[in-house]
């Protein structure tokens, strides 16, 4: 039969002290520790959110759909403002004008008609693009069509609006990044 033998090491006496102080703790004082420790951990992770929440920065596009002209905007603390800022954009490129009455109609009013069509925080990229639809029946290019994407990179922001469009003869009408 073969021999077993078994070894014990000697624990240090220091370390002996410190095990019989550990043990000798309540479990309400262990529970208080754990507490305070938990509570910090949160306030530190908050803290760490807070941060990361107040440099994230807005991109946003936006679109007139009377004349296809656009507006971009970036850099802005909330997507609201950048929002704001790409309307404006786009608004200043298209003049409002004042028509006045012909014939059976009344007055009327064209332009300043941009509105937001994608924005995105810190760390991606948005783009337009636009497509025109073929009608094979009639053998002619017929509507419009704008379509948005976004991604990490301009290529994949840019992609993945041409994805997403039926049409053909795609244009990029404007793509951005937030870094």
């Amino acid at each position: 039969m073969p021999k077993c033998s078994l070894s014990f090491r000697q624990v240090p006496s220091d370390k002996v002290a410190a095990m019989k102080n550990l043990a000798s703790w309540s479990a309400a004082r262990l529970a208080r520790l754990g507490i305070i420790a938990a509570t910090f951990g949160v306030a530190l992770t908050f803290s760490q959110a807070t941060a990361s929440a107040d440099s994230t920065r807005y991109a946003a596009i936006a679109l007139s759909a009377s004349t296809g002209e656009t507006g971009a905007a970036w850099n802005y603390p909330s997507a609201v403002e950048a929002v704001d800022a790409a309307v404006g954009a786009c608004n200043s490129r298209v003049p409002v004008v004042h028509h006045p009455p012909t014939g059976s109609s009344g007055p009327y009013t064209t332009g300043g008609d941009c509105a937001w069509q994608i924005w995105t925080p810190s760390g991606y990229c948005v783009a337009l693009v636009q497509s025109t639809n073929y009608d094979a029946k009639t053998e002619s290019w017929g509507s419009v069509e704008y379509t948005t994407g976004s991604g990490r990179t301009r290529e994949e922001a840019t992609y993945n609006a041409i994805q997403i469009g039926t049409g053909y003869r795609t244009q990029i009408l404007e793509s951005v990044c937030q870094d």
